[in-house]
């Protein structure tokens, strides 16, 4: 049996469709709605990342220009101070003068190199110290004297090149 186009149950199921029409169009602007303040709570957390950020880079490039300037300071120090030791050395020069500098050349003692290339030096004792016969030492200082060898400055004497090898092997 069919229902009557304009009897009750046609009636009760146009209005059942439109309450679901409804219900999806109202659940599908709650989920909208929900998708909408989840984008937004996600923009204001990355807004706010971005400021942390960018106070903590504003705060480094402070730093780090402070610490340029810093370093300008002690550039321009370190010019003045070779300005006046140019000119302290080319003083010295012009008028003859011995120019001793403590800061380049430390006095250490030398004992044990005199002791070890004086002539009556025990062979047995060398050949301990540096595990080879003074001839054999010799040899290798004479080939090695082209590649080692330093010439003397204003400033102070260069080692003789049997100490810088007697180093290396002590």
């Amino acid at each position: 049996m069919m229902a009557a186009p304009g009897s009750d149950h046609t009636r009760v199921y146009k209005s059942w469709k439109w309450q679901l029409l409804l219900l999806l169009d109202e659940e599908e602007d709650r989920q909208q709605h929900q998708k909408d303040q989840q984008q937004a709570l996600a923009y204001v957390q990355w807004q706010q990342q971005h400021f942390q950020r960018r106070a903590w880079l504003q705060q480094y490039y402070g730093q780090l220009q402070s610490l340029y300037a810093d370093l300008n300071v002690l550039e321009s120090c370190r010019l003045l101070q070779a300005h006046v030791a140019a000119a302290a050395l080319g003083a010295a020069v012009s008028t003859q003068q011995s120019v001793q500098c403590r800061l380049w050349v430390k006095n250490r003692s030398q004992a044990w190199w005199a002791q070890c290339n004086h002539p009556g030096f025990p062979d047995n004792e060398f050949h301990c110290a540096f595990r080879m016969s003074r001839p054999t030492f010799d040899c290798i200082c004479e080939q090695l004297a082209v590649a080692v060898a330093k010439e003397d400055t204003m400033l102070r004497a260069a080692i003789p090149v049997q100490q810088r090898v007697a180093v290396c092997i002590w």
